[in-house]
């Protein structure tokens, strides 16, 4: 956090009781309102997504207690409501926040750009899906990496404990987003992602002709 920011890991209680760092608080307080709001903008999409894991989940009740929120609260609603939350408040929920943002967001973390539409063989994929649930793969997905790669691999079973697996692995699929802040992990359908629900793509011959 920098050593303007040192007093987050320092007692809570006592720094603030020192008026020295009554400028440092006030310099930092735009910072960490806005580290609260990006990590439960994550969470939103997660949710919105329909993607909470279990370990997700427990971490988002133990910061909304904290916080005086209710645990099922949307993590959409509680952004709307740091603003009326005094920075004590906030400094004190700063390690349940850090537990939280842990969980979901990868060690280290780049902002991507948007990607371009892309190109996908998709018989191709199919088939790989295919391939490995003849080879007793369990949890083959379609992954899209951060970079625009698509591809096919095996989901881990931490990520995929939630949802389980697809009931037609015929027309559904499971799909593995890595290309926003946090993996998410859903099922669908190729038709879903054929016609460019989750991420752009090429149109193809099929969908020109709709």
């Amino acid at each position: 956090m920098g050593s303007i920011r040192r007093f987050f890991y320092e007692l809570f209680g006592e720094l603030f009781a020192d008026e020295v760092l009554e400028e440092a608080r006030d310099r930092v307080e735009p910072s960490l309102r806005r580290s609260y709001e990006l990590v439960l903008s994550a969470l939103e999409y997660a949710e919105e997504q329909g993607a909470l894991s279990r370990v997700w989940k427990n971490a988002k009740q133990n910061l909304f207690s904290s916080l005086g929120f209710r645990t099922n609260l949307s993590a959409k609603k509680a952004i709307g409501r740091l603003a009326d939350k005094p920075i004590s408040e906030l400094v004190n929920s700063w390690p349940l926040l850090l537990e939280l943002a842990d969980s979901m967001l990868p060690s280290v973390f780049h902002k991507h750009g948007a990607l371009a539409p892309a190109d996908v063989d998709w018989e191709w994929l199919k088939q790989g899906i295919r391939e490995m649930r003849e080879r007793g793969v369990k949890f083959p997905a379609v992954h899209l990496e951060a970079n625009g790669t698509i591809s096919t691999g095996p989901v881990g079973q931490d990520e995929i404990a939630v949802m389980g697996d697809v009931t037609d692995p015929v027309s559904e699929v499971l799909f593995c987003d890595h290309s926003h802040t946090i993996l998410v992990v859903m099922k669908t359908t190729w038709a879903a992602l054929e016609a460019g629900k989750h991420f752009e793509v090429v149109p193809s011959k099929a969908h020109e002709k709709e």
